[in-house]
C-alpha cells in the first residue's frame, strides 16, 4: 500500500560560528566531545513523499533529496550531520545510516556554573580545614584555596563532565 507522507528537512547553517560541526558524523563528534544540539538546526525544507508500507523513508530521501531534487528545494543536498523528520521521529545523517535522535534542545550554562561548584567545593574544603599547595600563588593567602592551574583543571573536568552529559558550557559569563 502506497500512502504520502509529510517531512521536514534540518541543517546546520554554515557559518564560523558551526564551524566543526557541520558535516561531521556522530563518531567525530564523539571524539571531539561534542554532544548532539538539536538548537543549532534550521528547518530548510518540508515535503511530501510516496512510501510503500515498511519503507525506511529517510534512505529514500537521501536518495530524492541528492538525485532528484523537487522543483521548490533550494537547499543544499542531504548530508553528513543533516536531520530528517518523518513520522513523527527524527533521524540524524550519518556517514553510512541514519541514528534517531530528538528534537530536544539540549541545556546551557555559562561560565558562572562551573565557578559556581567550584566556590561551593572551596566552602566544604575550607569547613574541614583542607589547603592545597599550590606554588602559582606566590604566598598570597587569600581567600580562595583553588588557584590558576588547579582551578582551570577543575573548572575544565567539570564542564567536560556537563558536555558528557548533554548539558553545553558556552565559553561566556553572560
Amino acid at each position: 500500500m502506497t500512502t504520502m507522507v509529510r517531512y521536514e528537512i534540518y541543517q546546520i547553517p554554515c557559518n564560523e560560528e558551526n564551524h566543526g560541526r557541520v558535516f561531521t558524523n556522530w563518531e567525530t563528534m564523539e571524539k571531539l566531545g561534542m554532544t548532539f544540539d538539536f538548537s543549532v538546526y534550521e528547518k530548510v525544507y518540508e515535503g511530501s513523499i510516496t512510501a510503500e508500507e515498511g519503507e525506511f523513508l529517510p534512505e529514500k530521501l537521501f536518495r530524492v533529496l541528492n538525485l532528484e531534487h523537487p522543483a521548490d528545494y533550494k537547499a543544499r543536498s542531504l548530508s553528513v550531520s543533516d536531520i530528517v523528520q518523518v513520522g513523527g521521529k527524527y533521524y540524524f545523517c550519518d556517514s553510512f545510516n541514519f541514528r534517531e535522535v530528538t528534537d530536544e534542545v539540549s541545556p546551557k550554562l555559562n561560565l558562572h556554573f562551573p565557578a559556581a561548584i567550584i566556590d561551593m567545593f572551596e566552602d566544604f574544603l575550607e569547613e574541614k580545614g583542607v589547603q592545597i599547595e599550590n606554588a602559582e600563588r606566590n604566598g598570597d593567602e587569600g581567600e580562595a584555596i583553588l588557584y590558576g592551574s588547579d582551578y582551570d583543571q577543575l573548572s575544565a573536568g567539570i564542564i567536560d563532565i556537563c558536555e558528557k552529559h548533554g548539558i553545553s558550557v558556552e565559553d561566556s559569563w553572560d
